[in-house]
């Protein structure tokens, strides 16, 4: 399923689209025939996925399409900008033989900035209804966002307790790579029995990537530390520990 970002007010507005002329397959001739049409607006950039999460330190393919409300005949040019560093020269080719669409496809590195990139600076050029070449440009939109994937370990120091006693609960918060999210949110959660879990408290990892939190304890109890998603890491839960009370 693809998803689809506004970039320019006329989204979700209803567009004329012009009468394309008859042409041969391919060619824009037909498309733009001198007549009275609209200049070409920009309405949506569609992506293959929004949010891309690396679980494996293996590349991902991503696709832009740039749809405009009537044929750009000319070229479309971009950057890909990061959440920090410089960005990257797009350029876009053809998708349609009407000039609607406009694909660009990348090869995302698990290694590159995480967070969310921006398609900026986007120009394109079409042939108005005079004959004349002109460059209009598309305001800058989010495309996608990347992620890697986490893993949060839980322990505690004594596994058996006496009834009203605490217990101290570890957590550490790791990306694909094993370094520490520093900074990450981490909720403990503790359930009895078959009931549900519940929320005991939320805490952010340090810089080590480590929490430690004190819990009492008056009845069997399992605990687990949940880690919700970030702008860089994806959501994971910990394997649950188990509590004895004597």
């Amino acid at each position: 399923m693809r998803a689809r970002t506004p970039v320019a007010a006329a989204l979700g507005a209803a567009v004329a689209l012009v009468t394309l002329v008859a042409a041969a397959p391919g060619s824009l001739g037909g498309a733009v025939a001198r007549a009275a049409v609209e200049p070409p607006v920009a309405i949506a950039l569609d992506v293959s996925r929004p949010v891309h999460v690396f679980t494996r330190a293996t590349p991902v393919t991503e696709t832009l399409v740039l749809r405009f409300s009537t044929p750009v005949d000319g070229s479309v040019t971009g950057t890909l900008r990061p959440p920090r560093g410089r960005g990257a020269p797009v350029k876009f080719a053809l998708a349609d033989e009407y000039g609607l669409a406009w694909r660009a496809s990348l090869v995302l590195q698990p290694a590159g900035p995480l967070g969310t990139w921006e398609l900026a600076d986007v120009r394109y050029t079409y042939t108005d209804d005079r004959g004349v070449p002109t460059t209009d440009v598309v305001p800058d939109t989010s495309a996608f966002s990347l992620r890697q994937a986490s893993t949060v370990t839980a322990r505690v120091d004594r596994p058996r307790v006496s009834s009203g006693r605490s217990v101290t609960v570890h957590a550490r918060a790791a990306g694909l790579d094993g370094r520490p999210l520093a900074g990450a949110p981490l909720v403990l959660e503790g359930r009895t029995g078959s009931g549900p879990w519940k929320r005991l408290g939320a805490y952010r990892a340090a810089a080590d990537g480590r929490v430690t939190a004190q819990q009492r304890a008056t009845g069997p109890l399992r605990l687990r530390w949940r880690m919700p998603g970030t702008e860089t890491a994806a959501a994971s839960v910990s394997a649950a520990v188990l509590v004895t009370v004597t």
